[in-house]
């Protein structure tokens, strides 16, 4: 997913605090877990659905963690939720342009390709070797059987039925704890509830108790005048419309709009919040969550000592607030320095010029 960081010093720090695991649900992880969630160590309890017989067989094999678990199946909603084929209005992506990207003119010039390194370089699905999808499983289901009762963060990327399989939680997303959700997500798409777009996903979060965090942009061109591909592979271009990105949502604990979630979380959890903050790039607020709930932590907890930790320069979270509100120098850019620096002596000069009548002629 991206945003997340390849590796987190805070977390590796924060992990032996942890009185429980932190688990991880990924969704569509074919080519592995992101590396930054090893940051956990041993702690990591992680489960991982991809279609692709092979790849999960690799990975399985060459995960260290014996915490890690891949699972070959495709993941579906269960069979009573409301957006089954069924229904008479039912999309999940209309007004799809994918027939008009040069990613997928690309793709179909070279199709008939069977050697192997070509199906994953072009991202050919057909020719990968893929378990039946009549073996799919229900995350409840799963989560039941394992007895996951309480959960972490979930990923989902299975391009297609991200939002069924997103909706398919609903209760568990509270049941379970859930902290954080990262999800592709469709900038394509019409009005229709059950498409699998952006604004569904937001709105569907916001109603569970979750904010957008994060959001990445991912650019297609098409085929009417192709752009340079981002990558070896074909997929995203330098230039073209906003078709996917990555939505990234957490729970707001600082924000006190849900104090009755927060205080049934363990330390350990509200730790755990603070660490996916921060394994995503938001230092600032992870500090936010260690000094809310800072009085719950301690004495347990060297709250103050991960503070420093999260500071980006070499001093004390302490000292770095005591610079920031003295209106500190290093919290401007050069530019924006120059401006303040300049400002009181253009608005001498602007009074001078006023006076003997060249202020017009001098734009000021």
């Amino acid at each position: 997913m991206e945003g997340i960081k390849l590796k987190s010093s805070f977390v590796e720090r924060v992990r032996g605090h942890l009185q429980e695991p932190f688990t991880l649900i990924d969704v569509g992880c074919g080519g592995g877990i992101d590396s930054g969630w090893h940051s956990f160590g041993t702690r990591l309890h992680a489960f991982g659905f991809d279609p692709d017989v092979d790849d999960i067989t690799r990975l399985q094999s060459e995960e260290g963690n014996p915490n890690v678990e891949y699972v070959a199946a495709f993941v579906r909603a269960a069979g009573a939720h409301p957006f089954q084929p069924g229904k008479l209005d039912y999309s999940t992506l209309s007004r799809n342009p994918w027939a008009r990207l040069s990613v997928a003119r690309t793709i179909e010039l070279n199709e008939k390709q069977s050697n192997d390194s070509k199906v994953k370089l072009l991202n050919l699905w057909p020719k990968k070797r893929l378990v039946q999808p009549s073996s799919a499983i229900v995350l409840r289901d799963f989560f039941d059987e394992r007895r996951l009762h309480a959960i972490d963060f979930v990923k989902i990327d299975v391009d297609g039925s991200d939002y069924e399989i997103l909706t398919s939680l609903d209760d568990c997303l509270h049941e379970r704890q859930i902290l954080g959700v990262g999800i592709e997500v469709n900038f394509f798409g019409s009005d229709c509830e059950t498409d699998h777009t952006l604004h569904n996903v937001d709105r569907y979060m916001k109603s569970k108790g979750f904010e957008l965090f994060d959001l990445s942009v991912r650019r297609y061109s098409m085929a009417a005048l192709p752009s340079r591909y981002v990558y070896a592979s074909p997929a995203q271009t330098e230039y073209g419309r906003p078709l996917q990105g990555d939505a990234l949502y957490l729970r707001d604990l600082g924000s006190g709009l849900y104090e009755e979630f927060a205080g049934g979380l363990s330390v350990s959890k509200l730790l755990k919040a603070a660490c996916l903050f921060e394994l995503f790039g938001l230092p600032d607020c992870a500090a936010e969550v260690l000094l809310c709930f800072q009085d719950r932590m301690e004495p347990a907890v060297p709250v103050r000592d991960l503070l420093d930790q999260l500071v980006p320069t070499d001093i004390s979270h302490g000292e770095y607030l005591r610079r920031f509100e003295k209106n500190d120098p290093s919290f401007f850019t050069p530019k924006a320095r120059v401006k303040r620096r300049l400002y009181p002596a253009r608005r001498v000069l602007k009074k001078i010029a006023a006076r003997i009548g060249i202020a017009e002629r001098l734009r000021l």
